[in-house]
């Protein structure tokens, strides 16, 4: 029985190890393949069975240290220093983790115990200048790079650190240099290559000349791009290269970068950030929604800018029911600012919902009229053809109400002047306040006197006032200044003909309606109306054959008109046409 229960016991022992080394090796299966994210998983169960074994215990490190899991690297690196205490190497690795943490004393003590273990190895005393370059001892660590690069001369690490102190000065021509000597001595250098198209990029950043600046750009994107063919699943190089694309505004190159690199690192939230605005920028949406979302859930201080985005994005790109949805949505719980209250009272009048944009501009108006100058133009004139359900004419005093605050505000300036106090002065004539419409109309003529509408309706105020002199002698006006340019005036000029024309025929002046509908068929001779009250001058004059003939005209260019047809028969049936 005792000798059974061993042998259960070396089983267990046996398929324990067995199931580590599988563990070990699917994890060195993953860092081959650059999946790091798998492999991170698997580190937990594969570490018991490796408590012993500082090599595996390093790599299990390197892993987290990749992942900027700097507590968790520092634990296996420490374990593994615990395994075998003859390593500088781990030393140099625990001593750049504590950097990474911000521990400046535990680090650089534990890189000065790297160096008294074997103080002719230059690696270590270019890990402690690595650390005070981190800690902006600047001084100290160029006295141990000078120091180190004596012990060997072609040791491309030397220049790798030079490079870095340079660039922690902020001297990134220098950097720049250094980083290209170490890679002359060894161009399978990633990092130093990495350094250097990092050089790169900060030199476009600075550089003033433009010309200069995109060639750094370029130069830039060359080294991501070799490190990329040499790495191509390096995660950080496809990250750089959108960051420097995304900046230049490349964004459908961006977006592919950074969808790249979300591929290689799907917790890269950053990154992820980066592809939503990139893919919002060339009108994904719905591909960019996918990555907002997760990003909202993930970085709390770009949450509502990620709603806002999305929003913004689907209004940009006329899809008016989600853009809705998004504004909405962010409402709840966040001040619209005004540009967007504005999109949403857009969205809704173009999504046909009128009632929901008037209301949503006049809250964007009341928020803020030095911003909504154009909204207020919109909305007054919209105001003036929309019936509210339950209503049967327009809300014209509201109108006025809304476009007279357009007038008040300064920074809307004189531009549009005419055509708003025009509207003012509609408004209230269409409202039944006629006597207020005077002098909007009147204002709006002195600013734009060949702005015919506004005279257009000024006549018309004064029919409705009963001043049939100065109406007519308005829309005479408008006749007069009219004629400068027919075509562009077709329409204000056919309204004054056909309103002096009927005001003619109301007082039955036929001899002065035939001399004003004469003119009219001159200006325009194909306008039917002009030949109708001609004919009807005639025919109510008792000149049947010119009737006759204005009427046939009518028909000729209006074959549907009911009067002339009806009234040409009746002067053929008295033979009043011969």
């Amino acid at each position: 029985m005792k000798r059974a229960t061993k042998i259960l016991l070396l089983l267990a022992v046996f398929y324990s190890v067995a199931f580590s080394q599988s563990t070990t090796d699917k994890i060195k299966t993953f860092i081959n393949e650059k999946d790091y994210e798998s492999a991170v998983k698997l580190i937990p169960d594969a570490e018991k069975d490796n408590i012993d074994d500082a090599k595996n215990l390093v790599f299990f490190g390197d892993i987290y240290f990749e992942m900027d899991r700097f507590n968790d690297a520092l634990k296996y690196y420490e374990l593994a220093n615990k395994a075998d205490k003859r390593q500088p190497f781990i030393l140099r690795k625990i001593g750049r983790t504590y950097a990474e943490l911000g521990k400046i004393e535990q680090s650089l003590e534990t890189l000065n115990d790297a160096i008294k273990r074997n103080d002719k190895d230059p690696l270590s005393h270019l890990e402690l200048a690595n650390a005070y370059i981190k800690f902006d001892s600047l001084r100290r660590a160029e006295l141990i790079i000078t120091r180190a690069r004596e012990m060997d001369k072609k040791n491309p690490d030397a220049y790798i650190a030079l490079g870095n102190l340079y660039f922690a000065q902020k001297v990134y021509e220098l950097a720049r240099s250094n980083y290209e000597e170490a890679l002359a001595l060894n161009e399978n250098l990633l990092d130093a290559r990495i350094k250097l198209a990092t050089s790169y990029y900060w030199l476009a950043n600075r550089e003033m000349d433009e010309d200069l600046s995109n060639e750094y750009f370029k130069r830039s994107l060359q080294e991501w791009n070799k490190v990329t063919i040499a790495d191509p699943k390096n995660f950080r190089a496809f990250y750089e290269q959108g960051k420097i694309l995304f900046l230049a505004k490349k964004f459908p190159e961006a977006a592919s970068s950074f969808n790249t690199y979300i591929q290689l690192r799907p917790t890269g939230t950053l990154g992820r950030w980066f592809l939503a605005q990139s893919l919002e920028k060339i009108g994904r949406c719905d591909s960019a929604a996918q990555h907002l979302d997760i990003v909202a859930k993930e970085i709390d201080s770009v949450k509502t800018k990620a709603k806002f985005l999305l929003a913004r994005c689907y209004f940009d790109n006329a899809n008016y029911p989600k853009a809705i949805e998004g504004y909405t949505t962010i409402r709840k719980d966040t001040i619209l600012d005004n540009v967007d209250i504005q999109k949403l009272g857009q969205a809704y009048l173009l999504n046909k919902d009128t009632l929901n944009a008037i209301n949503t501009w006049e809250e964007a108006i009341n928020q803020s009229p030095d911003q909504t100058c154009r909204i207020m133009q919109s909305l007054g004139v919209m105001l003036q053809r929309y019936v509210k359900p339950g209503d049967t004419i327009p809300d014209y005093l509201r109108s006025v109400s809304v476009l007279e605050k357009r007038a008040k505000t300064e920074k809307c300036g004189n531009d549009q002047k005419h055509i708003v106090y025009y509207y003012i002065g509609n408004g209230y004539l269409l409202g039944k306040k006629v006597v207020e419409s005077i002098q909007p109309l009147l204002t709006s003529i002195e600013s734009d006197s060949t702005f015919l509408f506004s005279r257009l309706a000024l006549g018309d105020a004064y029919a409705a006032m009963d001043s049939a002199v100065k109406a007519e002698a308005t829309f005479q006006r408008v006749i007069d200044i009219g004629m400068t340019d027919t075509t562009k005036n077709k329409f204000a000029l056919n309204q004054s003909f056909s309103k002096i024309a009927n005001m003619h025929l109301e007082k039955k002046k036929f001899t002065d309606l035939v001399k004003l509908a004469t003119q009219w068929t001159t200006v325009f001779p194909n306008e039917p109306r002009a030949y109708l009250y001609l004919a009807i001058a005639y025919h109510s004059n008792s000149q049947g054959k010119q009737a006759c003939a204005a009427y046939r005209k009518v028909l000729q260019l209006d074959p549907k008109n009911p009067n002339a047809s009806k009234n040409l028969k009746l002067l053929q049936d008295s033979n009043q046409c011969e």
